[in-house]
């Protein structure tokens, strides 16, 4: 399953490559998919990567969100899970993303979210063609959900795992 996207739409979905667009679209490594159901128990949306329409598709139940990497859509999705997560479609998600802590829409999830894995080190992703990718910077893992001490044992063995203080995002 792993590099194939599913999204619950009422029309066909891609196969999650973006084609002709200025943005990184990586697999990442069986392991997360497998860490992610530890935790989750289940995967409804696999999202990683998502697939063309992913923006327009309710994502229900469980999600592992790794977005596309580029100027503009990786907040879009961020931001559409927290959308997602706040009307109760998606009941809980792991989404793994660069650690760009400085940016508004890493601000949101971090606040909302459970739990925070900061990744040790860089991720080893492989790019669509099969190849390495190098991202020029470390991930981090957040976890929404009701089974944060589960995320912390699971994830514990790729960085270290806090949880955040809960407040909402600023507005």
């Amino acid at each position: 399953m792993q590099g194939l996207a599913r999204c619950l739409c009422t029309h066909a979905s891609g196969d999650g490559c973006a084609q002709g667009r200025d943005v990184s679209i990586w697999r990442v490594p069986q392991k997360y998919y497998d860490m992610a159901r530890e935790v989750m128990s289940e995967i409804d949306n696999e999202l990683a990567p998502p697939p063309d329409d992913a923006l327009e598709c309710s994502w229900l139940g469980s999600v592992f969100l790794v977005p596309p990497f580029g100027r503009g859509v990786t907040a879009a999705h961020v931001m559409k899970l927290l959308a997602e997560l706040n009307t109760r479609t998606a009941t809980a998600a792991v989404l793994i993303t660069n650690n760009n802590t400085d940016t508004e829409h890493i601000q949101c999830a971090m606040h909302r979210s459970a739990a925070i894995c900061f990744h040790l080190g860089r991720m080893k992703f492989k790019s669509s063609d099969g190849l390495p990718a190098y991202p020029t910077q470390g991930q981090i893992i957040l976890y929404f959900g009701a089974q944060r001490e589960r995320f912390a044992q699971v994830f514990n063995r790729v960085g270290a795992v806090r949880y955040p203080r809960g407040e909402a995002c600023p507005t």
